[in-house]
C-alpha cells in the first residue's frame, strides 16, 4: 500500500512527578484503540510556572519533571474526536490513580502519511 492520506499528528506531553506504569498503561491502550497505535517516549521536561500563557520571556524558578510523551497519527476527519477522547482518558486515569498533575502539553500538526510493506518492495 502506497496511498497518501491527510492525517493529524497529535503529541501529548504529560508531566508527572515520577513514572507511573499504573497510569501510563491504560492511557497508552486507549491511544491504540482510538488510533490503531502510538509511539511512547519517557522524557525529562523543564518549565516555568505561568508558561501556559505566551510571553516573550518568563521569570521564576525552572521546575523539572518526568514526562510521558505519546504520539499518534490519525485520519484528519477523526482528529477532533480522538482529542476529546484522549483528554477524557488522561484526566480519568490521573484522578483514578491519584496522579498529581494538571497541565498536558498538546501539539497538533497536519501531515501527509503513507505506509508500505517491506515484504512487497523488490530489491
Amino acid at each position: 500500500m502506497n496511498d497518501e492520506h491527510q492525517s493529524v499528528r497529535i503529541t501529548w506531553r504529560i508531566g508527572l512527578e515520577s513514572p507511573s506504569f499504573d497510569f501510563e498503561e491504560p492511557v497508552i491502550k486507549e491511544a491504540c484503540r482510538l488510533g490503531g497505535g502510538c509511539s511512547v517516549t519517557r522524557e525529562i521536561g523543564y518549565w516555568i510556572e505561568g508558561s501556559d500563557v505566551p510571553q516573550f520571556r518568563y521569570s521564576g524558578p525552572v521546575d523539572r519533571e518526568f514526562c510521558l510523551t505519546l504520539i499518534m497519527t490519525v485520519p484528519e476527519h477523526t482528529a477532533s474526536r480522538v482529542m476529546e477522547c484522549m483528554q477524557s482518558a488522561i484526566a480519568q486515569e490521573a484522578r483514578a490513580k491519584g496522579i498529581s498533575t494538571d497541565w498536558v502539553h498538546v501539539e497538533w500538526e497536519r501531515v501527509t502519511t503513507r505506509h508500505f510493506s517491506i515484504k512487497k518492495v523488490r530489491p
